[in-house]
């Protein structure tokens, strides 16, 4: 099929095939790149969200027990009351925040469920705690603090130290693989480019030597059919215009052949009448001598 395609059909298929590879160069670097991206968005979108919530939570926990122990020191104080208030609020709120964006973790979900219960309890406990001190039962609002509130904060911390390393890890992991991701298909895509230029030189060194070699055999089948030689082994092998070149000689040096073949033959017919003319003189030229 290609041997049959002119000059210019080869040409468009050559620069198609460059461009195909070229596409294929840039699609991919395209796709990598928007795979990149979506790896970036989870470690900003998620790992970094869920470690910011978790040091919130840790942050707020030690507020509450701050404020614990300055409710429990000064009763009278509205202040240690508002400071927890607001370091509980701010750590169910970073909790909240945390369990929502959990889908598709099922061991961070698992954990965080737990905090959850805790923190019921822990927050029973301190309303407990908050009742006791308000009335004067300094006694028992401490025992509450040492012997319930604190093991069960205890807990809690503990979760949301092991979640922020695992967190911490999981952001590290996701942000070497962003790196990673982003440096392979920088690779590929300058592979592909390479390879396109390189596979572009090629086809066209084929291109070029395969028309640079019809069109000099052209040249020396003439050259010798000026020398009269006619003939001259040519082989076609193709169908583009060299190819039409190479069918044409052929065919003129067929003609010259028959030509030429005419010519001597005419050439031997006129010898041959010149000397049956001879002949024929002779014998008249005899006779008249004769009478």
């Amino acid at each position: 099929m290609i041997s049959k395609m002119t000059i210019r059909s080869k040409i468009l298929a050559l620069l198609g095939v460059i461009f195909v590879l070229f596409g294929a160069a840039l699609i991919w670097a395209i796709f990598s790149s928007v795979r990149t991206t979506e790896q970036f968005e989870v470690f900003v979108d998620k790992d970094q969200v869920a470690l910011r919530n978790y040091t919130e939570m840790y942050v707020q926990g030690f507020q509450m027990a701050a404020a614990l122990r300055a409710i429990q020191l000064d009763p009278d104080s509205q202040q240690g009351f508002e400071n927890l208030s607001k370091a509980a609020a701010n750590f169910d709120k970073a909790l909240g925040l945390a369990l929502e964006d959990s889908g598709g973790y099922a061991e961070r979900k698992e954990s965080l469920e737990r905090i959850r219960l805790l923190r019921q309890k822990q927050q029973k406990l301190q309303e407990e705690i908050i009742a006791s001190a308000a009335s004067r039962y300094m006694d028992k609002a401490k025992k509450l603090t040492v012997t319930e509130e604190t093991p069960v904060w205890r807990e809690i911390e503990a979760l949301i130290v092991e979640n922020i390393e695992k967190s911490d890890s999981h952001a590290t992991e996701t942000k070497k693989n962003v790196m990673e991701a982003s440096l392979f298909a920088s690779r590929v895509s300058m592979f592909l480019g390479l390879f396109a230029i390189a596979a572009g030189l090629l086809l066209s060194y084929l291109f070029v030597k395969r028309i640079s070699r019809n069109l000099a055999n052209a040249v020396s089948i003439a050259e010798q059919v000026a020398d009269g030689k006619l003939n001259n082994e040519i082989t076609v092998d193709n169908g583009d215009e060299t190819g039409r070149l190479l069918s044409s000689m052929v065919e003129m040096q067929e003609k010259l052949r028959r030509v030429l073949k005419e010519i001597e033959d005419c050439t031997r017919n006129m010898g041959q009448s010149a000397f049956q003319v001879a002949s024929i003189s002779n014998e008249i030229s005899m006779t008249s001598k004769e009478q």
